[in-house]
C-alpha cells in the first residue's frame, strides 16, 4: 500500500506540475574611425543560447550585441529566464519498459524513484531586465532578432499593465516573414559622446524598419534573411565607418548623411539553420556584449563606453553557431576587419569565436574573442566575459568585462548593472562602468560612469525611459556634472 500511495502521489503531482499555471519570470571633434560623427569638444573615443517566451523568433531586431547574452524588449543588459524543456522522466521510461513485457502495469508496478518534476517557468518581461537573457540549448548562441512576446503578459498583471504582445502593423506571414519596426525619440541635457551627443535637443534616434524571415532549427536546412535600415541620430554611429580610407571611409552607407542624420543599413544577410547549425553570412551585429544598437533591446538610454568603443558594433563576413550537449553553445565565424560594409580596410581579417554555458538554470556565463586584424584599429585581439544572474524573482544582475589589446593601444572595462521589477509597469535599474584606453588620451587615464534609470511600459508596443548619469574621468565630457535624460520608443 505504501508503494501504491507513493506512486499515486508521483502521478498527481506531476499532472499537476504539467498544468499548474506559470510562475511569472518579470518582466565638431571627430572620433578618429568615425567620420562625420560630431561630439563636445574633447578628446573623443567614441549582446547556452538565449530562450524567450516565442524563442526569439521573428521581430523587430535581427542581432544583439550579444555575444554574452542577448538583452530582451525590456531592455535591462539581463538574463530572461524560459520555461525549461519537459526532461526525460524516469516514471515515464519505467512504465515503458514495464508496457513491454506487461500491457497493463499497475500502480504498484511503477517505478517512482529518482522522479524528477522540472518546474514550470513562465517568462514575463516586466520581470526580467532585458539584457540579462537566459537561453536554452534549443536556442541559437546568437539569435539576433527581438521578440514579439518579450513583452507578452498572461493576464495577471491586470489594467493599467495587460500588456500583451506587440502588434505589428504588418504581421507576420504563415510562411514566416515580417516587417516591423519602431521610433525613438530622445531628449538629454549633456552629451556623453556615445551615441548621446547632440545635446539639448528633442530629436529622433531611430527611425528602423526591417524586414526578414527567421530560419526554422525544426528542419534539415531552412533559409532565412534579414535587412534593417535606419535613419536618424544614431545612423552616423552605425554606418561601415570601418571602410577605407580610414578617417574618411566611403562605400556602403557611408555618403548617407543629412546634417546630423543620416541613413544606415546595420544588417542585410541570408541565413541557414538546422537543428544543430545557424548560419549567417553578409553584414550583421557582432555578438559582443549586453548592449545592442537597436534602442528596444536595452534598458538604458544612455551606452556603455566599452560596449560602444573598445567592441565592434556590426561585422561583414560569415557566423556560425553550433549547438552542443549539456546547455553549451560555440560560436566560430569569419570577418573583414570590425563596423566594415562589404569591403576590406587594410587588409582587415579577423577570427570571431565564442562560447556559452549554464552552470545553474539561473545563471549564465559567455565567452568571446576576436583574433586578427581589425582594419581601422590595426591588429589585436579582443576578449569578452559576461556573467548574468536572476538573484530572486524580481532582480536580476548583470555583469560585463572587455580587454582590448592592439599592439600600441590596451583598453580594459567593467560593467556591473543591477534591475528591480517594481511591477508589470515599471522596472528600476542602476549601472557602474570603470574604463581605460590611452587610444585618447594617450595617458590610460581611467574614466567612471554611473546610470539610474527606470523603465515604464504600458503597452507591448510602448515604453518611456528616463535616467540620470554622471560621468567623471579621462573622457568625461563634463565631469561631475548630472545628465538628464529621457526617451520613448513606440514599436510597430
Amino acid at each position: 500500500m505504501r508503494r501504491i500511495a507513493t506512486a499515486t502521489f508521483a502521478v498527481l503531482f506531476l499532472i499537476g506540475g504539467l498544468n499548474t499555471p506559470s510562475s511569472m519570470a518579470q518582466q565638431p571633434s571627430q572620433f578618429p574611425w568615425r567620420a562625420g560623427t560630431t561630439t563636445p569638444s574633447v578628446s573623443d573615443a567614441t549582446g547556452t543560447p538565449v530562450s524567450t517566451p516565442n524563442g526569439i523568433q521573428g521581430s523587430p531586431v535581427q542581432g544583439n550585441k550579444a555575444l554574452d547574452l542577448i538583452p530582451d524588449q525590456n531592455g535591462y543588459g539581463s538574463v530572461v529566464p524560459v520555461a525549461p524543456s519537459m526532461k526525460r522522466n524516469p516514471i515515464f521510461a519505467s512504465v515503458r519498459k514495464r508496457q513491454q513485457d506487461d500491457p497493463q502495469p499497475s500502480l504498484s508496478d511503477l517505478d517512482v524513484q529518482g522522479l524528477q518534476v522540472p518546474p514550470a517557468v513562465a517568462v514575463d518581461p516586466n520581470e526580467a531586465p532585458s539584457n540579462l537573457n537566459f537561453q536554452e540549448p534549443q536556442q541559437p548562441f546568437q539569435n539576433n532578432v527581438v521578440a514579439d512576446t518579450l513583452d507578452c503578459c498572461d493576464g495577471v498583471c491586470g489594467p493599467p499593465c495587460d500588456r500583451g504582445c506587440v502588434k505589428r502593423i504588418f504581421g507576420t506571414s504563415p510562411n514566416g516573414r515580417e516587417i516591423g519596426g519602431w521610433v525613438q525619440i530622445g531628449y538629454h541635457n549633456r552629451d556623453t559622446i556615445l551615441f548621446n551627443d547632440r545635446s539639448g535637443k528633442i530629436a529622433p534616434h531611430q527611425i528602423w524598419f526591417y524586414a526578414g524571415k527567421e530560419a526554422s532549427r525544426c528542419t534539415e536546412w531552412d533559409v532565412g534573411y534579414r535587412i534593417d535600415a535606419l535613419y536618424g541620430l544614431d545612423a552616423q554611429n552605425t554606418q561601415a565607418f570601418g571602410n577605407p580610407p580610414a578617417g574618411a571611409p566611403n562605400g556602403w552607407d557611408n555618403s548617407w548623411d543629412h546634417g546630423a542624420f543620416g541613413w544606415a543599413l546595420p544588417q542585410t544577410y541570408f541565413q541557414l539553420a538546422n537543428s544543430n547549425w545557424d548560419l549567417k553570412i553578409g553584414k550583421f551585429f557582432s555578438p559582443y556584449g549586453n548592449e545592442s544598437v537597436a534602442a528596444p533591446k536595452n534598458f538604458f538610454y544612455s551606452r556603455s563606453y566599452s560596449n560602444i568603443l573598445s567592441m565592434p558594433l556590426t561585422l561583414t563576413g560569415i557566423l556560425g553557431e553550433r549547438r552542443l550537449r549539456h546547455n553549451k553553445s560555440f560560436l566560430l565565424g569569419g570577418s573583414t576587419g570590425w563596423d566594415t560594409g562589404y569591403e576590406q580596410n587594410s587588409g582587415g581579417a579577423n577570427l570571431i569565436t565564442g562560447f556559452r554555458f549554464h552552470p545553474s538554470q539561473n545563471v549564465s556565463i559567455g565567452l568571446g574573442a576576436s583574433y586578427g586584424d581589425t582594419g581601422y584599429r590595426r591588429s589585436g585581439n579582443m576578449n569578452s566575459i559576461t556573467a548574468n544572474a536572476k538573484l530572486t524573482n524580481n532582480l536580476r544582475y548583470a555583469f560585463q568585462g572587455v580587454a582590448l589589446d592592439l599592439g600600441n593601444n590596451q583598453e580594459f572595462g567593467f560593467v556591473n548593472s543591477l534591475f528591480r521589477d517594481v511591477n508589470c509597469c515599471w522596472s528600476l535599474g542602476a549601472r557602474l562602468e570603470w574604463w581605460k584606453s590611452d587610444q585618447f588620451t594617450f595617458d590610460t587615464q581611467s574614466t567612471y560612469a554611473f546610470t539610474m534609470g527606470a523603465n515604464y511600459r504600458p503597452t507591448a508596443n510602448f515604453v518611456v525611459r528616463p535616467e540620470l548619469r554622471w560621468d567623471w574621468g579621462g573622457q568625461a565630457v563634463e565631469s561631475g556634472s548630472t545628465n538628464f535624460g529621457i526617451d520613448a520608443i513606440m514599436q510597430f
